[in-house]
C-alpha cells in the first residue's frame, strides 16, 4: 500500500472534510450581508438574508425572523455586519439587553428552516413575484414572527389562531424535552451610511449539528494521525 503525502491528505481532507467553521454555518462573524423583502407581511419576517454584493436572490440566500421590535433592518444595499453569532439578543426590545435566546423560539425556527413547522404553507413564490404573494403564505409569516415576539417578551398582547398554536406547541415541545443545539443569534451593526457601526435588529440563523462538528474533527484527527506514523515510518 502506497503511503499518503501531505499534499494527498490534504487534497482528501479537502473534498472528505470541510472546514469546520464554515460546514452548515448561515453567517459568520465579520461577514457582511443584507435583506432582501420576501413573504413577511408588514414589519418582520419572513425575509431573505444574503451576502451583501449587490446580488439579489443569491443561491445563499436563507430565510430568517426578527427578535426585536425596537431595532430595525433596512433592504438597503448598505448592509450589515454581523458581530456576533451567540445565544443571546442584545439591545432593542422590550426585553432587558442581552436576552438569552428562548429554547420556545429555537424551536420553532428549526421546525420552519428543516420545512417541518406543522401547517406553514411553504409555497414559494416567484422572485419577480413577491408583491403579489399567496394570502396563506403572508399569514404564517406574520403568525410565526408574532409568536417569536411573543415568546421573547416583544409583545404583550394576547396572540391568537396560527401563532397562538405555534407558542402552544414550542412550549410542549421545550417541556418534553427540546432542548436548542443549531439555532443561534445573529447579531449584526449597520455597515455603512448615517448609522453605521450602531446595533441593528439581531435575527435568528442555524449552525452545524453538534454531532457534525464532531465527526469533522474526528475525521480530521483521524487523517492526521495517519500522516504522523506515515512520517515516522519514513524517517526509520
Amino acid at each position: 500500500m502506497k503511503k499518503l503525502g501531505w499534499s494527498v491528505l490534504a487534497a482528501v481532507l479537502a473534498v472528505v472534510c470541510p472546514t469546520v467553521a464554515t460546514a452548515g454555518v448561515d453567517v459568520q462573524t465579520g461577514d457582511w450581508i443584507r435583506f432582501y423583502n420576501r413573504e413577511g407581511g408588514g414589519v418582520g419576517g419572513e425575509y431573505a438574508v444574503a451576502p451583501a454584493d449587490g446580488v439579489n436572490d443569491l443561491p445563499e440566500e436563507f430565510r430568517s425572523f426578527c427578535l426585536e421590535l425596537k431595532e430595525n433592518i433596512n433592504f438597503l444595499p448598505g448592509g450589515f455586519t454581523v458581530i456576533g453569532v451567540t445565544t443571546t439578543v442584545y439591545n432593542g426590545g422590550v426585553g432587558p439587553a442581552g436576552d438569552p435566546l428562548d429554547a420556545r423560539t429555537a424551536y420553532l425556527y428549526e421546525q420552519f428552516r428543516k420545512g417541518t413547522l406543522s401547517h406553514y404553507d411553504y409555497t414559494p413564490s416567484a422572485p419577480a413575484d413577491y408583491d403579489n404573494l399567496a394570502v396563506e403564505h403572508v399569514s404564517d409569516a406574520g403568525s410565526l414572527q408574532n409568536a417569536i415576539w411573543k415568546i421573547e417578551g416583544e409583545i404583550s398582547n394576547a396572540i391568537g389562531g396560527e401563532a397562538l398554536a405555534w407558542f402552544n406547541e414550542a412550549t410542549t415541545a421545550v417541556a418534553n424535552g427540546y432542548t436548542n443545539k443549531i439555532v443561534r443569534v445573529a447579531n449584526l451593526i449597520y455597515a455603512n451610511g448615517p448609522q453605521q457601526g450602531n446595533r441593528a435588529q439581531d435575527v435568528l440563523v442555524l449552525v452545524p449539528e453538534p454531532a457534525t462538528l464532531v465527526a469533522w474533527i474526528g475525521m480530521g484527527g483521524l487523517f492526521g494521525l495517519i500522516a504522523l506514523r506515515n512520517r515516522r515510518k519514513a524517517r526509520a
